[in-house]
C-alpha cells in the first residue's frame, strides 16, 4: 500500500486538482481524472508528490488517527 506525501515535509495532508462528473443514475460525482499539481496544507503551498510505502501497522494507527 502506497500514499501521497508532500515532497517539501512529508505531510499526507495533500490535495490535487481533479474533474468529476455527475451521475445522474448514482446521484452523486465521479472522479474523472485527476492532475499532478498538488497543494500541501501543512506547508501551505504548491508542491510536488512523493509515494511512500505505508506498513499494515503504520495503516491501523493512521485511520484511527483520521490521517489515512
Amino acid at each position: 500500500m502506497k500514499k501521497p506525501v508532500c515532497s517539501r515535509c512529508g505531510s499526507n495532508a495533500v490535495l490535487v486538482d481533479a474533474y468529476a462528473e455527475w451521475d445522474r443514475d448514482a446521484q452523486n460525482w465521479t472522479l474523472q481524472n485527476t492532475f499532478q499539481q498538488a497543494v500541501c496544507e501543512a506547508c501551505g503551498g504548491e508542491t510536488s508528490l512523493e509515494w511512500t510505502d505505508v506498513t499494515p501497522e503504520a495503516s491501523d494507527s493512521l485511520a484511527c488517527a483520521g490521517e489515512v
